[in-house]
């Protein structure tokens, strides 16, 4: 009776569990802030105007220093590879070009902002 290998068995770190987890948590919610920003309601409104805020001090508060830097860039990588925006929320979206907002946040929004108008 011949011995037989096992199959390699991949069990990924507890750091990439933990960024998986996180990125779906930020792409979720990201998805809500459309889904809210569509929403003619005041108080949507009201709440909208408070998530990005709150999600970018989240991620300044945690995620700053030497130490965070590999993170950042594994998130980036994950970013770029593909793997987000998941198929869940990949291309749920259609720009309504006829309602651009009159104050983009970034200076690639506003970019895109001139390209539009």
């Amino acid at each position: 009776m011949a011995f037989e290998r096992s199959k390699s068995l991949f069990i990924p770190t507890l750091q990439k569990l933990c960024l998986n987890e996180h990125m779906k948590f930020l792409e979720s919610s990201c998805a809500a802030y459309i889904q809210l920003s569509l929403m003619d309601n005041p108080l949507f409104a009201k709440v909208t105007a408070n998530m990005l805020p709150v999600l970018k001090q989240q991620m300044e508060d945690n995620m700053s220093g030497t130490s965070s830097s590999s993170i950042r860039e594994e998130m980036l990588e994950m970013l770029f590879s593909g793997k987000f925006p998941s198929p869940l929320y990949r291309k749920s979206y259609v720009e309504d070009l006829r309602n651009v907002p009159d104050d983009p946040g970034s200076h690639e929004d506003r970019a895109r902002h001139q390209e539009i108008k």
